[in-house]
């Protein structure tokens, strides 16, 4: 079953193109016109460049054999179906579990999660009137990091464990499944502090391969309305065919390298507007509302986020933050903050946005 599932997904585009480029071959032999054979011995050429590029890319994909272990992986009480979220840790127990990451045989990280209630927890103060409730993807949720590692953690820690703390984050999270938390939480919040990363945009916008059935929201009136799971939407629903089509395309290097990280105006502008939707509840329920935002690098696209996405955010009176500003030597140092083999934050970036976000709320 795993060979036939990576002959189907992960070599299926090059399984594609070699149909595609025997065919042109095929019908280059049978045609008569000498002219006709050269275009389409030509044009077969294409497909034959791109297989060499899918088959050299996975090689060296293969040949760093990154290996995850541990009870986190393939756990159905972690990242099995959860209602309104797509997936997610159950919510009905309390359980710990432990993930492994190497590089050949070299340890990148070995955590351990622990989880109640549908939530990850830390070493928290329940009794405290002070709620705090974190939304994000990974970089919230502390993936790769141990529970007393972790940004929820450390905001404790600097406030002396003053707070209490719910982390809504989970990797792979999106906009969306922020939304959905914070229209769906039921305690009274002082601050809900939402991390943004720019791949949070096409999550969003219903592209991910692991979350086909996570919240879905459209325009209705110009307004941002939740519409049940992707799958669900008339817009985002699939046929099996092109379902199984769109996940031999998004498996492939070219996708990975070429597309998959370009974001189209609409689906920034579906993410400022959810980010406007929960600054509007939260100041409904007099709750202070952060973002923190993980800049881009790559000019072109740091200009057009800070057109669509920053400066309506700005012009909407919302707090926001950016990480490499907070920490200062983020961008010439970043291996000082990231876990290494990995690339998600590691403790260091932890404590020091902790401590900022301890200062700003102790401001006011």
């Amino acid at each position: 079953m795993d060979f036939l599932r990576y002959v189907l997904y992960d070599l299926g585009f090059v399984c594609f193109l070699s149909l595609f480029f025997s065919m042109l071959i095929l019908i280059g032999l049978k045609l008569t016109s000498n002219l006709k054979k050269m275009i389409c011995f030509s044009f077969s050429a294409i497909p034959i460049a791109l297989v060499i590029f899918e088959l050299f890319t996975s090689l060296k994909t293969v040949s760093t054999n990154i290996n995850l272990s541990g009870s986190y992986n393939d756990n159905k009480a972690v990242t099995g179906e959860k209602q309104f979220l797509g997936y997610g840790p159950k919510e009905d127990t309390a359980f710990q579990v432990s993930l492994i990451k190497k590089e050949n045989e070299s340890l990148i990280f070995d955590a351990t999660y622990s989880f109640k209630n549908g939530l990850r927890t830390v070493s928290n103060n329940e009794t405290s009137n002070f709620h705090i409730s974190l939304l994000g993807g990974s970089h919230i949720f502390g993936e790769g990091l141990n529970d007393n590692q972790t940004i929820a953690y450390y905001l404790n820690y600097f406030s002396d464990k003053s707070y209490n703390i719910s982390n809504y984050g989970f990797n792979g999270y999106g906009t969306h499944q922020a939304l959905n938390s914070i229209e769906r939480i039921k305690e009274k919040d002082s601050v809900v502090i939402y991390y943004f990363i720019t791949e949070h945009i096409n999550r969003a916008a219903g592209k991910s391969i692991w979350d086909k059935t996570g919240p879905c929201y459209e325009f209705n009136n110009n307004k941002i309305i939740y519409k049940g799971s992707f799958n669900q939407s008339k817009i985002f629903q699939e046929k099996y065919i092109t379902k199984r089509i769109n996940i031999i395309w998004e498996n492939s290097h070219i996708y990975k390298t070429f597309f998959a990280n370009r974001y189209s105006e609409k689906n920034i502008f579906r993410v400022k507007e959810m980010i406007k939707k929960m600054n509007a509840i939260s100041k409904d329920s007099n709750t202070r509302f952060i973002v923190l935002i993980k800049k881009e690098t790559t000019i072109g696209l740091t200009k057009k986020l800070e057109k669509h996405l920053f400066k309506p955010l700005k012009n909407s009176n919302i707090e926001y933050y950016f990480t490499n500003e907070i920490i200062k030597n983020l961008d010439t140092n970043p291996s000082d903050y990231r876990i290494l083999g990995d690339g998600h934050p590691n403790e260091n970036h932890s404590k020091k946005i902790a401590e900022f976000l301890y200062n700003k709320i102790s401001e006011k």
